[in-house]
Order: C-alpha cells, then structure tokens, then sequence
C-alpha cells in the first residue's frame, strides 16, 4: 500500500467535503495516487478516462493502493470489475452503462473543445463523483477551462463565460460571422476566474517547485542551419529529392513539409545529433514527431552503435530502455510526452517541437519529477520555421496555421 506525502494529504483534507473536484496538480506531485486515495472514499465503482498510453500506470496504480483495474480497452475486460481504465476515444463509442459511479478524467484538457464528439461523449456520462487531473489544464488560455468548469458546475453559458472573462471581437470573413479572442489582451477579470475556481468549484492548484525540491534544469538551444532544399521550397513551394517530392499545395502541407526539412531531412541537424550522441555516454531520450523521422533517427543511433527503443503509439520500450545503460529512447509526442516515469534519466534532446503547448510542457516533466536526483539537462535543436514554433511554445501558445500564415 502506497504511503501518501504530506502535500498529497493535504490535497485530500481539503477536498474531502465534495463529490466534484479538480486537481490540477503540475508533473511530479502523484496526482494518480491522490485522485485513487480521493476515490476510494466514495464507496462507488470508478472508471478512468485517459490517454492510452497511460493505461499500464494506472492499472499498476490501483495494484500499488490494493485494487484491481480492469482494461476496458480490451473487448474481453469490458464492463467487469468495479474499478476500470478506459481511453478518451473509447468513453464516447463504447455502451457504458455504468451509473452512479466515480469518474476520473485524467489529462482533462482533452476536453477542452466543446463541439467535439470526444467531449460531448464525455459529459453525458452518468457519473456521480467527479475528479478532474491535469498539470496543464489549460495550455496558458482560460477560455479553454469552460467545459471542465461546465463539469465541475458551472452555470452561465459559454457565451455568458466568454463575455466575462475574454475580450473578444466579431470578424466576417466571405460572408461568415465569428469571434475571436484578442491577442494583445486576451482575459480580463482573471482573478475573479480564480476565485470561482478554487472557492466555488474546488479546484486545488499546485506546483512542482511548491512542494518538492527537485534538481536544477538546465536548457541549451542549438542553432542550426536550414539547408538549401529548405530555402528552395519556401521559394518555390516544391521540391523534388529523388524519390519524395514536396509540394506546397495548401498551407497545411506547407507547415508539414517546412517541418520535415527542417527536421529529418536536415543533414545539418542530423550532424549536430550525431555529435550529441557521442558526446553523452549516459541513457538518452529523444522527442520526435513523425514516423518518417523516427525511421531516420533508429538508423542513425544504431550506425552509431547505441541501443535505440521507441514509445509511440504501437511500441512502449520504456522497461527495456531502463535496463540498457547508454541506450537511446525515442519518445513520440502524442504517445509519451504524458504520463511516462523516466526519472531514471536526466538528459533530454528535442530533436523537433510539436505544435502543442500542452505536450512540450507535459514533454518536460517526464524527467524532472519525483524520484529525479540529478540535474536535468535540455537540448532544443531549432532552426527555420522552428524558431516560430518554439517562440509560440515558449509563450504557452499552440501554435497554429494562422500564425505560419502570420
């Protein structure tokens, strides 16, 4: 049985009067074993809902504090046990007839989008207990806290919320009417917002830095030169390498491609790493974005003799990259820049940013976290249209085709 740290109980004192709570707990504070602790005083079946490749935590998680997970994932384990692990996609599409029960939304910024199907599945659940996780409940908006305060209880309506709390303003573009949030200033009466969350919706908001001292970070931007090829498809909107071309058809292809040479198809960034692998004799981990790039990355790393495993969205290496001294992890976004315990491991290299706020600050609590007891260190190999990218990250921004087009 797991043995709770005094800010964890803390959380519990005072929470413990409500039957709908958040706790947006930064990486690193045990917010899974809080929320597991939380639900069993309820006395109700739970369920779940995260991302999938969290499954294996969780279920180890209600292991460690003496119950049985059931992985309702899995056709077989659905709809048995009283305690049950499901993703986000699954919730809505699966026949859950589950009433009364605890719900856990782990990672609740991925119902941050009201019109999506994920989260209206999501909120019709009949749930009676609910516990919202998330270290980035937001990615630096407020506007996107609506549907998780509409959760917790929240009355007024979307509109009603945005009038309050953003400035927005009408545009018309071909006829067609919407809002936008301004970009200059965005929010207003914040700390009114605040209050409302943690006083009238019982959310608990806590930083890593707060409660646990951890060891220093350390963050080293590498400047990398952009490659001719990359030149020429700005300028020309296609290129043609043999036996890939690139065409500039739309402005999502262009970000696509823009990355990709940028990226993996960069001989100059692929020097620079090759130089990092041989300079750091120690586990490394490397944040990547596509399946073409962690093609490249595995055969450079075993060109350059180093163990290589992955942590994508079909493969999870984690166990077999612990027990390799100087091995190499290559973690994609999507699948590990949440949940994943790596703080056996302290050096990091960004070998490409995502486009997401929510993952990149996720993304860098995978090492720097409970347990970790040496420096970490950060290596972001940035160049061309990656510099955009980084700076709208860096500032707790998604960033968008509106600001590539920008």
């Amino acid at each position: 049985m797991i043995e709770l740290y005094q800010h964890q109980k803390d959380v519990l004192t005072l929470l413990e009067p409500y039957n709908k709570c958040a706790m947006y707990l930064e990486a690193g504070t045990g917010k899974t074993f809080t929320s597991i602790a939380k639900a069993l005083t309820y006395d109700a079946p739970i369920l779940v809902v995260c991302p999938k490749a969290v499954i294996p935590q969780w279920i180890r998680a209600f292991k460690d504090m003496g119950e049985e997970a059931k992985d309702w994932t899995k056709p077989k384990q659905f709809g048995t046990g009283d305690v049950a692990v499901i993703t986000y996609g699954l919730a809505w599409r699966r026949d859950i007839k589950l009433k009364d029960f605890t719900l856990i939304l782990d990672e609740s910024h991925n119902i941050c989008n009201p019109t999506s199907k994920q989260t209206k599945g999501v909120m019709k659940l009949k749930y009676k207990n609910l516990i919202l996780l998330s270290g980035t409940p937001n990615g630096g908006r407020y506007d996107k806290l609506y549907t998780q305060m509409k959760m917790l209880g929240y009355k007024p309506t979307k509109r009603q919320f945005e009038d309050r709390y953003c400035n927005m303003f009408d545009m018309e573009t071909g006829g067609v009417k919407f809002r936008v949030l301004s970009k200059t200033n965005p929010y207003k009466n914040v700390d009114e917002l605040k209050c409302i969350l943690t006083d009238e919706l019982h959310c608990v908001f806590m930083k890593t830095n707060d409660v646990i001292s951890l060891p220093e970070q350390h963050f080293i931007n590498i400047d990398i030169p952009v490659s001719t090829d990359y030149k020429k498809f700005l300028k020309d909107e296609y290129i043609d390498l043999g036996d890939r071309e690139y065409i500039a058809d739309s402005p999502t292809n262009k970000l696509l491609y823009s990355r990709y040479l940028c990226g993996f198809e960069n001989k100059n960034k692929l020097d620079v790493l090759t130089t990092l692998i041989e300079g750091i004799g120690d586990r490394l981990i490397i944040f990547y974005n596509f399946e073409n790039e962690r093609s490249v990355l595995t055969n450079l790393c075993k060109k350059l003799k180093r163990r290589v495993f992955v942590c994508n969205g079909s493969v999870k290496q984690v166990d077999d990259f612990k027990r390799n001294e100087e091995s190499i992890l290559l973690v994609q976004y999507q699948a590990g820049a949440t949940g994943l315990n790596l703080q056996f491991c302290n050096k990091v290299v960004y070998f490409s940013p995502t486009l997401s706020s929510t993952l990149y600050e996720q993304s860098k609590a995978r090492t720097w976290r409970t347990g970790q007891k040496n420096k970490c260190t950060y290596w972001l190999l940035t160049c061309g249209v990656e510099y955009d990218i980084m700076k709208s990250l860096n500032q707790k921004n998604d960033f968008t085709l509106k600001l590539f087009k920008g």
